[in-house]
C-alpha cells in the first residue's frame, strides 16, 4: 500500500499549488498534518480509497464525501478546499501522487527527510531506535521516522525514504525464489508487462513526422487559480 503514495504528474500540479497557497497563509505545517492524516486513513480504509478511485461514483459525489471527511477530521479549510477542488475536477484517483509530492516540497523547503518503516508485526522501542540510527548514519541527520504495520510482509522490513524504497521483507525474498525455482525458461510477469506494447500503443507514441508526442498537461497554474476562488 505505501508504494501507492508516488509523485505523478497530475499530483504534482495539485501538490504544487497547494503548497504556495499554504506556504503564503503560513498554514504549512497544519496542512501538512492533514494529509499524513488522509494517508494513514487511507491506507487503513478500503472505503476511503474505493470513494476517490471508483470510476462508477461520480465526481459531485467524491467531493461531497471527501469534504465531509475533511469536516469530520477537523482539517484546515485549504486542506478541504484542495480535497473537494481534486474531486470536482475528476482527479481524486490523483490524491496520493499529490500527497507524495507535497511531502517531496515540504521536505526541501524545511530540509525534513521523512521515512516510513513497515514491518510485519509492531516493532520494539529498541528495534525503532536501531532504524532510526542506521537512518541517520545513511543520511547523515536524523529522520522524521513513522512505524506502521502489514501483516502481508510475513517477516523483515519495507523502509521508505522519500521516493526510495528499501523492501528487505521475506514476502519479497519468496517472490525472488519463485522465480529462482522456476527456472531461465519461465517467463517473469513484471518484466513481460514493461515491455508488452500493443502496436496502437506503438503508434501513439509517435508523431506522424515519427517524434514522440508530448501530452497536453495544460498550465501549471490552473490548479492555482482554481484553489484560490
Amino acid at each position: 500500500m505505501a508504494e501507492d503514495f508516488r509523485s505523478t504528474e497530475v499530483g504534482e500540479r495539485y501538490a504544487q499549488a497547494l503548497f504556495d497557497l499554504a506556504n503564503e497563509n503560513k498554514r504549512l505545517d497544519a496542512v501538512r498534518d492533514d494529509l499524513r492524516s488522509l494517508k494513514a486513513a487511507w491506507i487503513e480504509s478500503a472505503d476511503l480509497r474505493r470513494l476517490a478511485t471508483s470510476p462508477v461514483i461520480p465526481a459531485e459525489d467524491q467531493q461531497k464525501g471527501l469534504e465531509a471527511i475533511a469536516d469530520k477530521a477537523q482539517f484546515d479549510r485549504t486542506t478541504k478546499n484542495f480535497l473537494g477542488l481534486m474531486a470536482a475536477n475528476g482527479r481524486a484517483a490523483d490524491l496520493t501522487g499529490a500527497m507524495a509530492a507535497f511531502e517531496a516540497l515540504y521536505a526541501r523547503h524545511t530540509g525534513v527527510v521523512s521515512a516510513e518503516v513497515v514491518s510485519a508485526k509492531p516493532l520494539a522501542a529498541k528495534q525503532i531506535s536501531a532504524v532510526k540510527a542506521a537512518l541517520k548514519g545513511a543520511l547523515g541527520q536524523d529522520p522524521e521516522l513513522t512505524a506502521r504495520v502489514d501483516p502481508a510482509l510475513l517477516g523483515g522490513l519495507k523502509v521508505k525514504v522519500g521516493s526510495k524504497l528499501y523492501d528487505a521483507s521475506l514476502k519479497t525474498k519468496l517472490d525472488q525464489m519463485k522465480f529462482a525455482f522456476a527456472g531461465p525458461d519461465r517467463k517473469n510477469p513484471f518484466l513481460e508487462t514493461s515491455r508488452a506494447q500493443t502496436p496502437a500503443q506503438d503508434e501513439n507514441r509517435k508523431s506522424s513526422h515519427g517524434h514522440p508526442r508530448r501530452r497536453n498537461l495544460g498550465h501549471p497554474q490552473v490548479a492555482d487559480r482554481q484553489l484560490r476562488r
